[in-house]
């Protein structure tokens, strides 16, 4: 999908791709997900209000997010927002943004490792809630309930962000792009999850032995304090760059 310039009267300052397609796990039937960032406008900023829309076509997904949102979101470490720094094709389109957006890009290796206790609970949470939608299934994952007997892309995201914690840690918390990245083995096992190759009695059992693993990093995790500079650092570049989104908008 191209990048557009605005959406809905907002200029785009950051896009991405998020996703399967970024971390190694897409196949031919994988849809395209995407991720902006926009800047408010004056009405925005009168009505206290932050734009968030969705878009969902049969090959692409959009979600879109108020730019003033990213420091919380960062803060919050979920991974899923995280992973936007690290993307395989991520744009910073020629605006007014681009020395602040710029800067959040630069300082993804700090961003990514300000908040580990957060980030270890986030991670393990959503670990949590895929597990226990495993023989639920979704509106578009129940054909995997009814054929394998549980949600197996669940499943493979459940197994996945656990391997997540694994590696980021194996890294020494420097590294979160190689972490979300699936090295060849870990795409043959996780896409073999999805595709039905254990049983659920069998995943079941892959999980708990991956879950032990990933436990005993609890401490590591737990013990490092969080970065409030990085976050003061970000938090004012969003500020000075909304300040300059309502210039360019008197000036027009």
């Amino acid at each position: 999908m191209e990048m557009p310039d605005e959406i809905s009267g907002r200029q785009v300052v950051l896009w991405a791709l998020i996703g399967s397609h970024n971390y190694g796990l897409e196949t031919e039937s994988s849809d395209e997900d995407h991720m902006a960032f926009v800047a408010p406008t004056f009405e925005d900023l009168y009505r206290g209000r932050a734009y968030h829309a969705q878009s969902v076509t049969l090959t692409d997904d959009v979600v879109v997010h108020d730019v003033r949102k990213v420091p919380d979101l960062l803060w919050k470490s979920n991974p899923s927002f995280m992973e936007v720094l690290f993307s395989r094709d991520l744009r910073v389109p020629e605006t007014f943004a681009v020395p602040y957006m710029n800067r959040i890009v630069r300082m993804r290796d700090s961003i990514a490792a300000m908040n580990l206790p957060v980030f270890w609970r986030t991670t393990m949470g959503i670990h949590t809630g895929k597990m226990s939608r495993l023989e639920k299934g979704t509106e578009s994952t129940m054909p995997l309930v009814e054929r394998y007997g549980y949600d197996t892309k669940q499943a493979m995201h459940a197994v996945r962000s656990l391997l997540v914690l694994e590696k980021f840690a194996g890294n020494g918390f420097t590294d979160f792009g190689s972490a979300i990245t699936a090295t060849p083995a870990e795409r043959e096992l996780l896409l073999g999850i999805k595709s039905g190759r254990y049983t659920l009695d069998g995943f079941m059992e892959l999980d708990a032995e991956t879950l032990s693993r990933v436990e005993a990093l609890r401490p590591l995790y737990e013990s490092r304090e969080p970065d409030r500079e990085t976050f003061g650092i970000v938090d004012a570049t969003v500020m000075d760059l909304v300040r300059e989104a309502l210039d360019q908008e008197q000036t027009f």
